[in-house]
This record gives structure tokens, sequence and C-alpha cells, in this order.
């Protein structure tokens, strides 16, 4: 059932980006301005949000029934995930404290391993039960002769837009108390933007990524991530760059935010989060602080303690992100994060440095990033950099599989097609140009570049290993580490 519930969720993705300008007829229709423009282009394709309200209208939920999930909507570049699960945390443990709320749910994008992470209830992935239950609701509704019929030309649901439907539908149908919801790559016209009425809004940092549908500018992305601030909802944001705290804040006179201004977040407000490493983590869990207790205000419920702050910060928990997993009697120290662009990468390099030890242990790089909309070699060269005197003997640059579901019965180099990207030569020079006297080396497929990269180690002391460039690099190898859900065998 859960197989058949993943395969016809994967039936839903979009093969390519549309590439051919959205006709001003369909605009229209769509509710959109003909003549709006995104990174100085015409908007090109239906943006997520388009259908979505109405989709929830065919599942019977409401406006109402949506803002009666009590939601804090997060957009942002960097730690937007690690954000959202703080929040998550801190609700919880709230919640343990005081009796509310009983249960917190929390949407996600994108999944590490398997599509059911993007579904979350007071803490723990949905199980796979529970996960094709709702799908399948959703789907009957959705996708049967007769809906497809009533619909407009047919047009249901793309892959993105179908997991929030299904991860709305489950918190309805689980009556949570309140809900964290995480864009996706956008803001304004992302699928989880139909929602009218947030409690609280949040900004994390921003940074360019995503340029060529978001940009071409910062003050771009910024207009576009502040889209989801809303009339009415408290808007939080993260400290920003120089100027674009100016584009948040008037994007919030013009959707009229409650008492008119973002409340921008410095890091040093919250006492109870000076411990908490590394640095940008500490950032993420400060600016949840600040959501949560302004969220928690705005419900007229008892007020966040400094108890359940610690208990929150406690029970953080965000694979992918900052993640040292052991293996070999601590031989082997895989160091796993997801950064993807150049803000987060160079991050990601110094948090390695940071916590080598010294000693005579192996140090290796595994590294790939496969994306039409970022300027890789922009990315790895912040990555080398950031490594500069880390004593990095060997950088492996491997591939892997961008829609990937990973299960058990699976073995890594089925999962995993074999490819050679065009840029590898890129990441090469770049290397060598800043590391000389390192090794390079080129594993097509991601299996054989982790045993490696554990093989390195087995001729000295050990060996501590630096995944990262993307989140599905850091899911294969964690599948691959038999770490969290699937797991290779």
């Amino acid at each position: 059932m859960r197989c058949d519930a993943i395969a016809l969720l994967d039936t839903r993705r979009r093969v390519r980006r549309p590439s051919g300008a959205l006709a001003k007829d369909v605009a229209r229709d769509a509710g959109l301005k003909p003549e709006f423009r995104v990174g100085g282009e015409v908007l090109r394709g239906k943006p997520g949000i388009v259908g979505m309200s109405g989709w929830m209208e065919e599942l019977g939920h409401s406006p109402a029934d949506v803002a009666a999930l009590n939601i804090i909507h997060v957009a942002g570049t960097k730690g937007k995930g690690s954000t959202c699960a703080y929040i998550e945390a801190l609700l919880l443990a709230h919640g343990a404290a005081t009796g509310w709320p009983r249960s917190v749910g929390m949407y996600t994008s994108p999944h590490l391993l398997v599509p059911q992470e993007r579904v979350r209830l007071s803490g723990t992935a949905i199980d796979e039960r529970g996960f094709a239950k709702y799908f399948f609701e959703v789907w009957e509704r959705l996708f049967s002769g007769d809906a497809a019929a009533k619909s407009q030309k047919g047009e249901r649901p793309r892959y993105l837009q179908l997991c929030v439907l299904v991860a709305l539908h489950a918190f309805i149908k689980e009556s949570v108390g309140a809900v964290v919801l995480e864009t996706h790559h956008g803001g304004e016209y992302d699928a989880t933007n139909f929602v009218e009425k947030p409690v609280v809004t949040v900004v994390t940092p921003l940074g360019r990524d995503h340029v060529k549908q978001l940009g071409p500018g910062m003050k771009d992305i910024a207009w576009h991530k502040a889209g989801i601030l809303k009339s009415g909802a408290i808007a939080i944001a993260a400290k920003q760059e120089e100027g674009l705290e100016d584009v948040l804040r008037a994007r919030a006179v013009e959707r009229g935010v409650l008492g008119g201004d973002v409340k921008v977040v410095t890091g040093t407000e919250e006492r109870g989060v000076q411990g908490v490493k590394p640095d940008v983590q500490r950032g993420n869990c400060a600016v949840a602080v600040v959501a949560v207790r302004a969220f928690l205000e705005r419900m007229r419920v008892e007020a966040l303690s400094e108890e359940s702050v610690k208990k929150g910060v406690e029970g953080f928990k965000w694979p992918g992100r900052f993640q040292v997993v052991e293996r070999g009697g601590g031989r082997e120290r895989w160091w796993c994060d997801g950064a993807h662009n150049e803000m987060s990468i160079g991050v990601a390099g110094r948090w390695f440095v940071d916590g080598l030890e010294e000693g005579v242990r192996a140090r290796v790089l595994v590294f790939s990033q496969i994306s039409d909309s970022r300027d890789t070699e922009a990315v790895f060269r912040c990555l080398a950099e950031s490594l500069k005197g880390s004593g990095v003997q060997l950088v492996i640059f491997t591939t892997y599989d961008p829609d990937q579901t990973f299960s058990a019965s699976m073995s890594l180099d089925q999962q995993v097609a074999t490819t050679t990207l065009p840029s590898l030569d890129v990441y090469e020079r770049v290397w060598k140009e800043l590391h000389p006297d390192a090794g390079v080396r080129f594993e097509p497929q991601l299996s054989e570049a982790l045993k490696a990269a554990k093989g390195v180690g087995e001729a000295k002391a050990g060996v501590d290993v630096l995944v990262t460039g993307s989140l599905h690099l850091v899911a294969g190898t964690l599948w691959w580490l038999r770490e969290g859900v699937g797991g290779a065998r």
C-alpha cells in the first residue's frame, strides 16, 4: 500500500521546469497579473500556489479549517528546516509542560530519505500506513474520474502541491493544535502560500539561491520570500544583510502585518540558546524561540518558560544538517550536512574544521551538486575556501539521483545511476588551485565513493569524512550508513 502511494505520488513530478511564458489569459484565470515579472522575466508556467485553495475545498476543507490549524509559516534561504525543527521541539516541550498544544504537525521540504518525512506528527515522521491512508483519501477526491472531469482542463496538483495537500489534510484529520509550515524555495507564489491566516510568519536568513526563479538580485529574492507575510499575522525575521530588512519591512507594511513591522532577531535576545553550536544553529534557535514566544502570546496561552526552552533545545533533531555519524567504534566519523548554496556551504566547511581533533586521522571530502538553478562552481569555491588549512588529503567527486526514494530492499548501486557530470573538471580546477597538495578522485557511483572514503582511514588511525553539497547526497550517505528510515542492508 505504501509503495503504491509513493509510486502514484512520483507520477506527479514535473519532468522539467516550464520554459514558455505564462499566457495572459491563463494568468488572469489563475488570479495573477499578466504583466507580473519574476527575476526580470515573465512568469514561466503556473506557480505552485495556483489551484491550492480550490483543491482544499474539494477535499472538504475550508479556509477556516486551515486557519484553525494555528500555523507558523516559515520561508528563507538558509536554516529554514532547522528553524522549523526548533519551533516544533519548543512547542512540544511547552505542550508537555502545560498541556497545550497536545500535538504539533510539521510540513517540511525536501524530504531526506522517504516522502513521508515531509509530514511529521509531534516530532516523528508519519508512519507508512498513516501516509498511505491520507494520501489515498486525497488521491480519490482529486484524481478519480469524476473529480478530474470537473476540473477545468483536467488540471490536478503536481508533486509538491500534492505533498502539501496530503500534509494539511492529515493535520486537520489528526486535530493537531499547531502546525509548522515550511515553504519550498520561494514564498509569494509557493504552494504553501495559499494559507490566508497564519498566526506567525518567519523569514530566516536570505542568500543567493534559486536565482533563476527568484532573482536576479538579493532584493528580488527578499521580495519573494516576504510574500508569506500576511495581514493580522506577526512577522519575525532573522538578521539580514544590508538592505534586505528594508525590503521585508516594506512588504510588512504592504501586507498589513500585526504591529505594522517585522521583528528582527539578532540572536542575542535569548539567554537559553547561547550554548547551541555551531553559531549558525544558535541563530536559528534564537529565531525559533522568539517566534514561539510570539505565537503563544497571540494564542493567549501560558508563556514559554526557560525550562521549556531548555527541553526544546535538548529535544531538537534534524537529520542531514550538522549531523555526525560514528561507525567502527569511532574510527569512522561521517560529518553530514546538506548545505547547497554559497551562504551555507562555507558554514558547513567551518563546522567540519572546527570539530576536527588533532592527530593522524585521515581527512576526506565527498562532494556533489547537480543543479541548473545555482552557480555550482561558486558554491564549490566557497567550500574549498572554507577548508583551507583543514588537512583534507583527498576530495572525491561523485553523483546522485535527485529523485531517489530509498527502501531497505534496494541497493545503493541500483538506486543511483552512473553518470558523469561535465562540471567535474571545473571542480577539480578550483580544488587544485586552493589545495594543490591534496588528491582528487572521481567515483560516479555514490556507494563506491563512500567505500573509497572509508578505505582511506583503514591505513590510518581512522578517518573524518565531510559529505556535503546536496541533501540528496547526504540522504544517500545516511542510507548507506544504515542511519534513519530504510537503511542499506
